[in-house]
């Protein structure tokens, strides 16, 4: 009896440890996205990024939206602005999109919940991984930086939300914040510094801000990067070699009239020399 009993007990043991093998395989093919949500191996997710509490209506804005392509690979036919107008955006970069938008007639209303954009992400692989964000700049109609405002984020996977109403995670790769600092102040709770409780303690992620330098255009203000090699340089040089030139000119106008009323003068007093010979 005793020698049947063992038996059985073995025997299910067996079946147990059997079953578990898949379970903890399955268990295995997912990703945790942020530390907030799992999606499995091969299926699809949407990130969706909203802004509430704007003091002000948003007249331009540029941000960037960061993942691992290890992980996951973005879809960048579901790329969703349904609350923006004059968006620009590239889906197409390696491990990260960036999008821009400044409409002067049409300001985007963010004083309650509203969606900013969204997008579908394919899982590649299990593990864990983020998808990050970090804004350049966002101002209102006076083209004042925003200081109140409250940014979360919703995750939906096979069709229901599994991640509500969270924090978004602030990129603070030095590569990427130290090339992207703007004027706006990113913050790691999601909110503007007129909105927070935590004034005291109300952390940022801060890169090095480029230096800008205005360049004036037939009444309005452009702002060149002065630090890289692009337009910045150039313009640079253009000036000052059409300065170099004009002074130049200004110079050789000047000598030409110099050297034309010398010459004038020379005739004169070669004339009356001349008529003082013949007297």
């Amino acid at each position: 009896m005793f020698k049947k009993i063992k038996t059985t007990l073995a025997c299910c043991s067996a079946l147990m440890m059997l079953c578990a093998v898949p379970l903890n395989a399955n268990a295995a093919e997912e990703v945790k996205i942020n530390d907030t949500a799992s999606v499995a191996v091969g299926d699809t997710f949407t990130y969706s990024m909203y802004i509430a509490d704007a003091s002000k209506d948003v007249m331009g804005m540029q941000a960037y939206v960061f993942y691992d392509t290890d992980y996951l690979e973005i879809d960048t036919d579901s790329i969703n602005f349904d609350n923006l107008n004059g968006v620009i955006y590239n889906g197409n970069l390696d491990g990260y999109m960036t999008f821009n938008f400044s409409d002067i007639s049409n300001y985007a209303s963010f004083s309650s919940r509203t969606q900013l954009v969204s997008m579908n992400f394919k899982v590649k692989k299990s593990g864990n991984t983020n998808v990050t964000y970090f804004i350049k700049e966002m101002y209102d109609s006076d083209m004042n930086t925003l200081t109140a405002y409250t940014i979360t984020y919703d995750i939906k996977s096979d069709g229901k939300t599994v991640v509500s109403e969270k924090t978004p995670i602030v990129e603070e790769a030095e590569k990427y914040i130290n090339t992207y600092q703007g004027n706006f102040i990113n913050y790691i709770d999601g909110k503007g510094n007129d909105n927070t409780d935590e004034k005291t303690d109300h952390k940022a992620v801060i890169g090095e801000k480029t230096t800008m330098m205005p360049q004036n255009n037939q009444g309005y203000t452009q702002y060149v990067d002065v630090q890289k090699s692009g337009s910045g340089a150039s313009v640079t040089t253009i000036v000052i070699v059409c300065g170099l030139l004009l002074i130049g000119g200004a110079i050789g106008g000047v000598m030409y009239f110099r050297h034309k009323e010398n010459t004038k003068n020379g005739l004169n007093t070669d004339s009356d020399n001349i008529d003082n010979d013949m007297t």
